[in-house]
C-alpha cells in the first residue's frame, strides 16, 4: 500500500516527504530525508482530512510526531487503514507474547517458591543458633527469589504460592538485618545456657556460672571468649565439650581441641569422662605431626627442637663458622659493633631534649671494638673506624691543660690520637652550626671547647652530625686526618673479629634464634623478609643483619636435612600446606582452641586451613596474659581474629575467683594502659578482704628485690 503527494503540493513544499509505502511491517517515507519506521516504533496513526489535500499524522512511541501531507483522499484513507491494522496486529501479537512470558515467569517463580519453602528449616533452623555464615547463605538464596517478586508477578501467584511467599518473606526478616539475627540468637542462648550450665555436672565437671554458660551455649562461626585470670578458662572449655555432646548431640570424634602446650592438652585429655572419650585433644605440634604422618610418614623431630639452649648453641657455632669468611665476618662485625641497635640521630624528631637522646643511647649500650662505652652512634662509627685503620686513640681522655672551674668540669675531648697529640671532637651540629632543638647550652659548649684548643695551641679536628646524615662523615674525617699526616693501615677483618667478646657472639646467637622462631612461626618467605627490611625504620641495619641471617638459615636448614628431621615449626607449617592442598580431610564440626592469646601466624594459618562449611571455632584465651611473644606469638591476632577466620562473636568472662578486688582493680587498670589490650570489666566474687597488694619503690633494684622477698616471706 502506498500514497504520493499531489504535484502542486510538491511545488510549494520542497524538501517535505512526498511518498509513503507500507508493506505491513515497515512504513518507508521518501522525499526529503528517507525514513523507515517499523511497527514497533509506531504508537498511533491519525487521519487528517483537509480542504485541498489530506494528511496522516504518525505519533511514535517516544512522542515524536511525523506528518505526511499532500495526499488525495482515497489513497490516504487506504494507507491510514493499512497502517492502523498493521500496527494493531503487531501490538496484539506483542501483548500475547508478553502475557505468555508473564505467565511463564509466574509459573517459574511459583515453582521456585515451592522449591525453596521446604528448605527454610535447614536454612534458618528454629531451634538452634543461626550463625553468620548460615544467615548470609540464607539471605542470598531468599533475596535472589524475593527480588523477582515484582508488582507485575507477585499478584498473579496462586493463593498457595502467595502463602508460601509470605512464609519466605517472614524468614527473610530474620536474616536481612543483623539486629534481628542477634535478638533471635540471644533468645536461643538464654534458653540453652540453662542446659549448658549443668551439662557437665553428671560427668564430674562443676556447674557453670551464668556468663560461663552463656559462652558455652554460643555457637557462632567463631566464638572468642576473653577469659581473665581465675575466671574459669578450663571450666568453660570442658563445659562447652559437655554441652556439645550431651545437649547438642555432637559426636565426640567430630570435635577437635587444640592446646598450646603438652601440659594444657594433658589436663583436658585426662579429665575427659567416658561419654566424651573420642574427642581429639592435641597440641598444635602433635596435631601437625599426625597430619604429616597420615599423609606421608611420621616425621622425625630434630633434637634441637626439644632444646632451646641447643638451638642457641648451634647458632653460636654457625656464627663462628661465618667469621672465617671475610665478607660474612665484616657483616657480623659491622652489625654487632657499628649497629648494635636502631640508629637515631640527635636531630630525630622523637628526641625533644638532649636528656632524651642520652637516655636512648644509655639503653642502647654503644660499646666500641676497644670496649669503650660511647655517647652517640656517630662517636661509635668514628671509634670503630679508627680501630679498623690502626689509629691509636683514647676515648674521653682528660685534656692536657687543667680547665676545671666553678662553671665547667675538667674538659674531656671525645678522642685523643695518642701518637699524634691530636684531639677529635664530634659535634651534634647541622651545616649552619645549630644544635638540635631542645639542646640548651650545647652551642655555647662547642664554642668554649674550641676556645680551649685555640688558647692552648692544641690541634682539634672537628666532625659533625650533618656529615653523618649526608654519608660523608668518615670520608671527611680521613681528609682532615690526612692534612695532619695521620698514618692509616687497614686492619685485616680476621684480626678485628677477634676483638669481639663471647657476650657479643652470644647476643647475636640469641637474636638469630628469636628471629628463626618468628620467621618460621609466621611461615614467612625470605622474599617477604627482604621486602619488609626495605620499609623498616633502619633499613641499613636490617639489611646488614639479613646478610648474617640468610647464611645462618641455610646452615640451619642444611642441618635439619642432614638429620632427615623437622623442627616444631615445620610440624605446623607442613601440616597447613598438606591440608590446604586437600591431601588430608577431616570430619570436625567444632574446633576449640585453648590459650588463644598465644596464637602465632603459623598456628592461625593451620586453624584457617581446617575451616570448612558448617564448622565452628570456639576460642578461649586472655590477651592480658600473653607471654609467648619470644616464640612467635602475636597478641594482635587475638584482637584481629575476624580478619583471618571470619565473623567473630566476642564474649568475656569477667568474674575472677582467684584473688580479691584489691588485686583485680589495680592490675586491670595497669594492663589497660596498653592501648592494644582489650577493654573489659574485671570483677571479683568477693570484693571485700584483706589488702593483698604492696607497692615497693626503691632506686636500687637489688635492694628493692630484697625488700620484696622479705615481705613475701613475712606474709607466708
Amino acid at each position: 500500500m502506498s500514497a504520493e503527494a499531489q504535484g502542486l503540493y510538491k511545488v510549494f513544499n520542497p524538501g517535505q516527504p512526498t511518498k509513503a509505502r507500507y508493506d505491513g511491517t515497515t512504513l518507508r517515507i521518501t522525499g526529503g530525508s528517507v525514513k523507515s519506521l517499523a511497527n514497533s516504533e509506531i504508537g498511533s496513526v491519525d487521519l487528517d482530512l483537509r480542504l485541498l489535500h489530506h494528511a496522516i499524522i504518525i505519533t511514535l512511541n517516544n512522542g515524536t510526531k511525523i506528518e505526511l501531507s499532500g495526499f488525495k483522499e482515497q489513497p490516504v484513507r487506504e494507507l491510514h487503514s493499512a497502517i492502523t491494522q498493521g500496527v494493531k496486529h503487531y501490538q496484539e501479537t506483542e501483548h500475547r507474547k508478553r502475557q505468555a512470558s508473564l505467565q511463564e515467569q509466574v509459573r517459574k517463580l511459583e515453582s521456585d517458591i515451592k522449591a525453596l519453602h521446604p528448605q527454610l528449616p535447614a536454612l534458618i533452623p528454629k531451634n538452634s543458633y543461626l550463625r553468620k555464615s548460615q544467615a548470609i547463605k540464607a539471605a542470598n538464596q531468599i533475596t535472589a527469589l524475593t527480588s523477582r517478586c515484582t508488582p507485575d508477578l507477585a499478584p498473579n501467584l496462586s493463593q498457595s504460592g502467595k502463602k508460601l511467599l509470605d512464609d519466605i518473606k517472614a524468614a527473610e526478616i530474620i536474616v536481612a538485618k543483623e539486629t534481628n539475627r542477634s535478638q533471635a540468637n540471644q533468645k536461643y542462648v538464654d534458653a540453652q545456657a540453662k542446659k549448658a550450665a549443668r551439662a557437665g555436672v553428671k560427668l564430674g565437671y562443676r556447674e557453670l556460672t551464668q556468663e560461663q554458660a552463656q559462652a558455652a551455649a554460643t555457637d557462632e562461626d567463631v566464638t572468642l571468649v576473653a577469659a581473665g585470670a581465675g575466671t574459669g578458662k578450663t571450666t568453660v572449655i570442658t563445659g562447652k565439650l559437655a554441652h556439645l555432646v550431651t545437649d547438642q548431640k555432637v559426636k565426640p570424634e567430630h570435635i577437635l581441641v587444640l592446646a598450646y602446650n603438652n601440659n594444657a592438652a594433658k589436663d583436658i585429655r585426662d579429665t575427659l569422662p567416658t561419654k566424651l572419650q573420642g574427642i581429639d585433644v592435641a597440641t598444635f605440634h602433635s596435631f601437625g605431626r599426625k597430619v604429616i604422618g597420615q599423609t606421608t610418614e611420621m616425621p622425625t623431630v630434630s633434637n634441637m627442637a626439644n632444646d632451646t639452649f641447643r638451638i642457641r648453641s648451634t647458632m653460636e657455632s654457625f656464627i663462628r663458622e661465618m667469621t672465617q669468611d671475610d665478607q660474612l665476618a665484616r657483616a657480623i662485625l659491622n652489625f654487632l659493633v657499628n649497629m648494635p641497635s636502631q640508629y637515631k640521630s640527635p636531630f630525630d624528631d622523637t628526641m625533644e631534649t638532649e636528656a632524651d637522646y642520652q637516655h636512648y643511647i644509655k639503653n642502647s649500650e654503644l660499646r666500641t671494638l676497644k670496649g669503650d662505652l660511647v655517647k652517640s652512634f656517630e662517636e661509635l662509627t668514628i671509634a670503630n673506624w679508627l680501630a679498623a685503620n690502626d689509629v691509636a686513640y683514647e676515648y674521653e681522655k682528660q685534656y692536657e691543660i687543667r680547665t676545671a672551674s666553678n662553671q665547667y668540669r675538667q674538659y674531656q675531648p671525645d678522642f685523643y690520637l695518642t701518637d699524634y697529640g691530636i684531639y677529635i671532637e664530634h659535634f651534634a651540629l647541622d651545616e649552619e652550626g645549630h644544635a638540635p632543638p631542645g639542646w640548651v647550652g650545647y652551642e655555647q659548649g662547642a664554642i668554649w671547647k674550641r676556645s680551649q684548643h685555640s688558647q692552648n695551641k692544641t690541634v682539634l679536628v672537628e666532625t659533625y652530625s650533618w656529615e653523618h646524615k649526608e654519608g660523608k662523615l668518615l670520608e671527611h674525617l680521613a681528609e682532615k686526618l690526612d692534612q695532619h699526616n695521620v698514618k692509616r693501615r687497614t686492619v685485616p677483618v680476621q684480626d678485628l673479629i677477634k676483638e669481639l667478646n663471647g657476650l657479643q657472639i652470644s647476643r647475636l646467637a640469641d637474636l638469630l634464634t628469636h628471629f628463626l622462631n618468628h620467621a618460621k612461626s609466621s611461615n614467612i618467605s625470605q622474599a617477604q623478609i627482604d621486602y619488609r627490611a626495605t620499609s623498616s625504620q633502619d633499613p641499613r641495619r636490617a639489611n646488614e643483619f639479613l646478610k648474617i641471617w640468610r647464611c645462618a638459615r641455610e646452615k640451619y636448614d642444611a642441618q635439619l636435612e642432614a638429620e632427615n628431621a623437622i623442627d616444631f615449626h615445620d610440624m605446623i607449617n607442613q601440616a597447613t600446606s598438606i591440608i590446604t592442598r586437600g591431601q588430608w580431610q577431616h570430619q570436625y564440626t567444632h574446633v576449640l582452641i585453648d590459650e588463644f592469646q598465644d596464637i602465632s601466624p603459623g598456628r592461625m594459618a593451620l586453624a584457617k586451613a581446617l575451616q570448612s562449611e558448617g564448622m565452628a571455632y570456639f576460642l578461649v584465651g586472655d590477651d592480658w596474659q600473653s607471654i609467648y611473644r619470644f616464640t612467635g606469638s602475636q597478641v594482635r591476632l587475638f584482637n584481629e581474629v575476624q580478619e583471618y577466620l571470619g565473623f567473630t562473636k566476642k564474649l568475656a568472662l569477667t568474674q575472677t575467683f582467684r584473688f580479691g578486688d584489691d588485686i583485680a582493680r589495680p592490675s586491670a587498670l595497669f594492663i589497660q594502659q596498653n592501648p592494644d589490650q582489650t577493654r573489659r570489666e574485671f570483677k571479683t566474687a568477693n570484693e571485700q578482704g584483706k589488702s593483698s597488694l604492696i607497692v615497693i619503690a626503691d632506686a636500687n633494684q637489688r635492694q628493692g628485690a630484697n625488700t620484696a622477698l622479705d615481705q613475701i616471706k613475712a606474709s607466708c
